[in-house]
């Protein structure tokens, strides 16, 4: 996959599909966009981009069998224990609300309303290699659609540790006396 290893679906939902909405996706135009998805998918080299593009894959129903996706054990064991998480998951989401507390319990509407909060938070897990990768997307609903509040955040290692030598929150803590 061409350009930075994200969970924001915008970026490949817009390239392979041409709008960054899942449900405006014509089934010829899923179709054509998965083709040309899945031919990347197979030439990525990058477990991590790998998994990313199958996630968003899989959430369009397009994902190839695990057998076929992931030649390695523990990538594929990390899909398959995604899949579990998604199917099991009570809330049927990738994410939680965001409001009162961090982690809001459940959406307090039946729908997305502008002004409320969100994440997008897959993650794919490794437990024998301790390995956990979660990249949590913040997105507000808006009166016109939705602002991912998080999408300045750099994903790029460079990039990560070029920003990393600017000081930050954590530099600036409060003393209390």
């Amino acid at each position: 996959m061409a350009g930075k290893p994200t969970m924001e679906f915008d970026e490949p939902m817009s390239r392979y599909f041409g709008t960054t909405e899942p449900g405006a996706v014509s089934a010829a135009v899923l179709e054509n966009g998965g083709k040309r998805m899945i031919a990347e998918f197979t030439a990525e080299t990058d477990s991590h981009r790998r998994f990313a593009m199958w996630t968003l894959m899989y959430v369009l129903g397009i994902a190839p069998d695990l057998e076929t996706a992931f030649r390695d054990f523990a990538d594929r064991k990390a899909a398959r224990d995604f899949v579990n998480r998604y199917r099991n998951s009570r809330a049927n989401s990738l994410g939680h609300t965001v409001g009162m507390e961090v982690h809001d319990v459940r959406n307090s509407t039946p729908t997305l309303e502008p002004g409320q909060v969100f994440t997008i938070e897959p993650a794919m897990q490794i437990p024998e290699e301790h390995v956990g990768i979660r990249l949590e997307d913040m997105i507000l609903i808006t009166e016109t659609g939705y602002e991912n509040l998080s999408g300045f955040v750099p994903v790029e290692i460079a990039d990560i540790e070029k920003t990393m030598q600017h000081r930050g929150l954590s530099d600036a803590q409060i003393k209390l006396k």
